[in-house]
């Protein structure tokens, strides 16, 4: 438990970490949806291409973070401030 602890406090410092901590609920919500559309506008487009499926993939990956972000910037974070946090911003 102690190993763990000690692992959680030196990634904790880590931006990236940092970043997927706090948006992970987000990106949990919007991760489905935005692979649903880049899937299926892969598998029209080019459904024989493994480069583009593989592009694809990482279309989904990017632009999941992407929106996990905004989602999070402008709907999960200003839920979580003190009401007078809010207005002052």
């Amino acid at each position: 438990s102690n190993a763990v602890e000690s692992i959680a406090r030196r990634c904790s410092g880590i931006a990236i970490v940092g970043f997927l901590s706090r948006t992970s609920y987000s990106l949990f919500l919007v991760h489905y949806p935005v692979f649903l559309v880049v899937g299926a506008i892969v598998s029209r487009l080019w459904p024989q291409s493994i480069a583009m499926n593989a592009l694809g993939l990482f279309a989904t990956w990017a632009l999941s973070l992407g929106a996990a972000a905004l989602l999070y910037r402008w709907v999960e974070a200003p839920g979580t401030m003190p009401k007078a946090a809010r207005h002052s911003s």
